[in-house]
């Protein structure tokens, strides 16, 4: 989002970008949606896992506790960590059991680790609560995905669209509140959601199926990085019910063309964009040169519009390098373009975004480096 609301910017195209994914997990683990989904599992034929089953019987104190976790893991109370490291604290569920299976002496925490191991624990909480969602609540819902398994290796989008068209739960519930907040706050002109992974899929198209019934005029646009490598070749134009425009690779170029023409009326000439006519898939695949504006994007994104300090650190596991992925708040850079290599034989090197390799010069990269530290307060990349 960052890259591509600065290369909207640096066309003169104004870009908000709204992070759904942390506006849904921080609403789910907040005392208010716990009440909920306490009265709803007390009441609920819900299945009984030991993650329901703890949480039924530990609903008040999780929730009596739950807000200060959160704000101890943003950063909050740090003091806190002294009493979260007795292990007296927390209202401890299945997640905490391999700790006294294994032995770890919580007891034995110097000073110095004392916080490291404060956030483990209070991770393991959320943990304990992201299971109780997903085994009572909502079965398709995961951490950091949500229906991953409708959409890995997806040919056809049919069985997705059944599984969406489900009953809502309150996990949807939550987002379709969200969706709803968003419009109201920014009425936008167009649309445009990124999907990593695939269990980021499932979630936009339920985006994407709220901006419908809320905007039915709102053109939608879906890229990112699972469109690049699992719609390349795409057939089915169910897609469609969801979205207008499907995009490959840099993002930039085709989007700006999409909001040009949808909010300056600009001819609509299409780049590496998919979208359906007369019941058909076409694909457009137009032709531009590398622009400097997306290289300076991807050099120099957008965080200022982002609340940096909402992102949860988390300790999935005391493992230094699997910490790297999840704790702490990183800037994240594209320093190049493309790979050097370009001969791995498992990788699609014909595609542009791997197979033109770029790199900017040293000090261009150090100079945009230095001014995101400026503008974010923010030196971890």
């Amino acid at each position: 989002m960052p890259v591509l609301a600065a290369a909207l910017k640096a066309r003169g195209l104004p870009a908000v970008q709204e992070d759904l994914s942390l506006a849904l997990i921080r609403r789910l683990f907040s005392s208010t949606f716990l009440r909920r989904a306490l009265s709803h599992l007390a009441r609920g034929p819900a299945r009984r896992t030991p993650a329901v089953r703890h949480f039924l019987k530990r609903g008040e104190a999780i929730i009596g506790l739950i807000d200060a976790v959160v704000g101890f893991l943003l950063g909050d109370q740090p003091e806190l960590a002294y009493r979260i490291v007795t292990r007296t604290f927390l209202p401890e569920g299945p997640r905490f059991v391999p700790l006294d299976e294994q032995g770890l002496d919580e007891s034995a925490a110097g000073p110095l680790v004392v916080h490291d191991r404060a956030k483990w624990l209070a991770s393991l909480m959320l943990d304990d609560l992201a299971d109780m969602i997903h085994d009572g609540l909502d079965e398709r819902f995961a951490f950091s995905r949500y229906a991953e398994h409708l959409a890995v290796s997806l040919p056809m989008l049919a069985p997705l669209a059944r599984a969406l068209d489900e009953p809502p739960t309150l996990v949807t519930r939550e987002l379709d509140a969200l969706v709803d907040a968003c419009l109201d706050r920014h009425a936008p002109a167009l649309a445009a959601m990124t999907v990593p992974f695939p269990g980021c899929l499932p979630g936009a198209l339920l985006i994407a199926r709220r901006l419908r019934r809320r905007a039915p005029g709102l053109p939608i646009v879906l890229g990112g990085g699972y469109v690049n490598t699992e719609l390349r070749e795409l057939a089915d134009p169910a897609i469609f019910d969801w979205v207008d425009f499907v995009c490959l690779d840099d993002g930039g170029e085709p989007l700006a063309r999409i909001a040009r023409h949808v909010c300056r009326g600009a001819p609509l000439r299409l780049l590496r964009t998919y979208r359906r006519e007369a019941g058909q898939v076409v694909y457009q695949a137009g032709a531009a040169r590398p622009s400097p504006r997306d290289a300076a994007a991807a050099l120099h994104p957008d965080f200022k519009a982002l609340d940096l300090a909402a992102y949860l650190p988390l300790v999935e596991s005391i493992n230094p390098l699997h910490r790297l992925w999840s704790d702490g708040r990183w800037l994240k850079v594209q320093l190049t373009h493309g790979c050097y290599w370009r001969r791995c034989r498992f990788c699609d090197t014909s595609v542009d975004y791997i197979a033109r390799y770029t790199a900017p010069a040293a000090a261009a990269a150090a100079g945009h480096l230095a001014a995101l530290r400026r503008e974010t307060g923010r030196a971890a990349f």
